[in-house]
């Protein structure tokens, strides 16, 4: 949730239609039930194989200089960076 930054409420739906579609497992921690651990399952791991190359599709078919990709994107993880300092704040 904090890597994709979404809430529970958000993640919970979305993990329980990817459950029911064979791509993830859900079980609850042992050691803290309130932790939900989310494993992917082999339908779930060729999903994501197939996935790899979406990002290397998607800058070459912009046709825009790849430098100015990752420039937008430090930029974008530093604006991500302080507005989770803020939330911390609140």
């Amino acid at each position: 949730g904090d890597r994709l930054l979404l809430n529970t409420n958000t993640l919970t739906p979305l993990l329980k239609r990817m459950q029911e579609t064979g791509l993830v497992e859900r079980s609850r921690s042992q050691m803290d039930e309130r932790v939900v651990m989310v494993a992917l399952t082999t339908k779930g791991q060729e999903l994501k194989e197939r996935a790899l190359d979406i990002p290397a599709q998607l800058v070459s078919s912009l046709e825009y200089p790849v430098d100015k990709i990752l420039e937008l994107k430090k930029g974008l993880d530093e604006f991500l960076l302080n507005l989770r300092s803020l939330e911390k704040l609140s």
